[in-house]
């Protein structure tokens, strides 16, 4: 019994102590990203790289959260990201509103690569150029 309590302080007194490099991935949906940014808040005493889609900033406020430790990273830095984000989530919602989801299907599917692809290729290139002791996603 003493060897689990020795085990879960040393866990405790480690994961406090040491900054750690964290990468925080979030496909930018409301039910997603709200708990995943609340968790990466969480992570005071730790490096943090909060990389999501500009959609995110219609759900919550990632400005209002400054620290020199968090660092938001967009996968479209464009200015017209969020509006064409915007749009490809309406496309999704038209096309599951009137049908099932089998037939809405060869609708969706496109759209839905179109939004995934530029967060996998973002985080190929951050996984390239930097190293992370953890990967939260």
């Amino acid at each position: 019994m003493l060897n689990y309590v020795m085990f879960i302080w040393l866990l405790t007194l480690i994961c406090q102590s040491f900054c750690l490099n964290c990468l925080f991935i979030s496909d930018g949906g409301a039910g997603h990203v709200i708990p995943v940014f609340e968790l990466a808040k969480a992570f005071k005493n730790h490096n943090i790289t909060f990389l999501t889609d500009q959609l995110t900033q219609a759900y919550i406020d990632l400005n209002s959260y400054s620290s020199p430790s968090f660092r938001i990273i967009y996968t479209n830095d464009s200015v017209h990201a969020l509006l064409d984000e915007k749009n490809r989530e309406q496309e999704i919602m038209l096309a599951m509103t009137n049908r099932s989801l089998l037939d809405a299907v060869p609708d969706i599917v496109p759209v839905f690569g179109e939004r995934i692809i530029p967060l996998l290729n973002k985080i190929i290139d951050i996984l390239m150029h930097e190293r992370f002791d953890v990967i939260v996603a």
